[in-house]
């Protein structure tokens, strides 16, 4: 551990005075767990799952980076029935996330309400750095883990597991779905071992490009925000 500490160093004081650097991204969700469809009893969610899963590989997520400013969001091209949007929600991929000097959030939209959720660094608490290493798309990556609490649809709370790899030659503090606060640009992240994102394209240019803040949306605390889920969760049981 000692010697990534000197890695991780070394390469802090040489990438991160590229301040003009500007990064593409294009990452693909894949199913870890394949999903058991003999299971499913009730054919038609076993239809529109299996749907989803059909339009998975055309659904593309894009990150712009640029110093410490970072956009992430899926694409969804041509989506005429909505299936690739869909699919999208299958993946928990739907969400923007933002980041500059003095902004962090992700938004979303929850029951039909724009809402920009803040981020902090302590929202993974703290990440484990292993010695586990491999290569994608010609960078040497780090292996990452971390853990979250998020709530279950009966309003108790689950623990998520977070893996990462990142890689410290990329100097921006950024990832897919909001991983990221880690000493290098995150190329694969998954939770629970359901979907992992990974980076598959790249582009570098030395010159930044304008990134806009996404400008609707309500912005909560994630106390706040998780209060208003319970909310919800509450009044739709109530309503049977």
């Amino acid at each position: 551990m000692k010697a990534l500490l000197i890695i991780f160093s070394l390469f802090s004081s040489t990438l991160w005075a590229q301040t003009e650097a500007y990064l593409e991204v294009t990452y693909k969700a894949e199913r870890i767990t394949p999903i058991d469809y003999a299971k499913i009893t009730n054919a038609q969610t076993r239809y529109i799952l299996q749907g989803q899963e059909a339009v998975l590989s055309d659904i593309a997520f894009e990150l712009k980076a640029c110093n410490t400013t970072y956009y992430y969001a899926y694409t969804a091209g041509i989506d005429d029935d909505g299936s690739i949007r869909k699919a999208a929600s299958l993946t928990g991929g739907r969400g923007i996330y933002y980041r500059n000097d003095t902004l962090h959030f992700r938004q979303t939209d929850s029951y039909g309400e724009p809402l920009n959720i803040s981020l902090t660094k302590e929202r993974f608490g703290a990440w484990e750095i292993t010695d586990e290493q491999k290569d994608i798309l010609g960078y040497n990556c780090f292996k990452a883990i971390a853990y979250k609490e998020e709530i279950n649809n009966d309003l108790t709370t689950r623990q998520q597991r977070i893996v990462a790899w990142f890689a410290p030659e990329l100097n921006f503090p950024a990832g897919p779905q909001g991983v990221d606060e880690l000493p290098g640009l995150v190329l694969e992240a998954s939770e629970n071992g359901i979907y992992t994102f990974r980076a598959t394209a790249l582009k570098l240019d030395d010159r930044c490009k304008e990134i806009e803040v996404p400008k609707k949306g309500k912005t909560l605390t994630k106390e706040e925000y998780d209060q208003f889920i319970i909310d919800r969760f509450k009044l739709i049981k109530s309503r049977g």
